[in-house]
């Protein structure tokens, strides 16, 4: 029987409601990752799809053409990734 490996995420929106900014830049997400309990902020969808790419595997390319990050990466170069995308 084939081995099943679950990854769970929490992804939450959030719309500010701020009349100095431009309509479609008055939101940001936070994606958690329920296993390991890591989170991190986005603005731009492709950001969250990385932070996933870190847990599965996509072999689809995203918006704006970016191929997304397999999961073959470590934990560490995940989060380094992050940190300098921040």
């Amino acid at each position: 029987m084939p081995e099943t490996t679950t990854a769970s995420f929490i992804l939450r929106f959030v719309q500010d409601h701020d009349s100095t900014r431009a309509q479609g830049e008055n939101w940001h997400g936070v994606i958690r990752h329920v296993q390991s309990n890591e989170e991190t902020r986005f603005t731009d969808i492709t950001k969250a799809l990385s932070f996933m790419s870190g847990y599965v595997k996509f072999e689809h390319e995203f918006s704006r053409g970016s191929k997304i990050d397999s999961p073959e990466k470590s934990h560490r170069e995940h989060r380094e990734i992050q940190r300098e995308n921040l």
